[in-house]
């Protein structure tokens, strides 16, 4: 498996992929948002944080990051459903926290399970749950945050 950055003309592959995995999860309104307006919100948005791929035979998963000052976000990590648990979303959590070694913070939706124990197993903890009254999908959710590595 092979880890890159992406680029502009990886945008309607990013788009698949994010389709295709929330369409996998069952407690997501599928008519929050169009196709052409998750496209243009991949081009638009996604695109414009710094996006890491996995590849393995094809484009296996994505995840977008935003490094900042005191201030690090992991804003998507989405793995292709047929691909999901062979190590894509692992590699591209380590390459996350290699890119931003002194933590990071998430949202995760409360009824994506499989996400939460992903986020545990690397070390991701709670920092609060919500209600989802400020989120778009107005789903319960949770912040979480990788500490960073420890500096001995």
């Amino acid at each position: 498996m092979r880890i890159r950055q992406a680029a502009t003309a990886d945008a309607d592959a990013l788009a698949a992929i994010f389709i295709a995995a929330r369409a996998h999860m069952p407690y997501l309104d599928p008519g929050l948002h169009s196709r052409a307006e998750t496209r243009g919100f991949i081009y638009n948005v996604v695109s414009s944080q710094t996006v890491w791929i996995a590849e393995n035979g094809g484009i296996a998963g994505f995840a977008a990051m935003e490094p900042r000052s005191g201030d690090n976000w992991l804003h998507h990590l989405y793995v292709r459903p047929d691909r999901q648990n062979a190590a894509a979303g692992s590699r591209l959590m380590a390459e996350v926290k290699k890119s931003m070694p002194q933590g990071f913070s998430l949202w995760v939706f409360q009824a994506n399970l499989g996400a939460r124990r992903f986020y545990r197993r690397h070390g991701c903890r709670l920092v609060k749950a919500t209600d989802g009254a400020e989120n778009e999908e107005k789903l319960p959710d949770m912040l979480l945050r990788w500490p960073g590595h420890k500096k001995i």
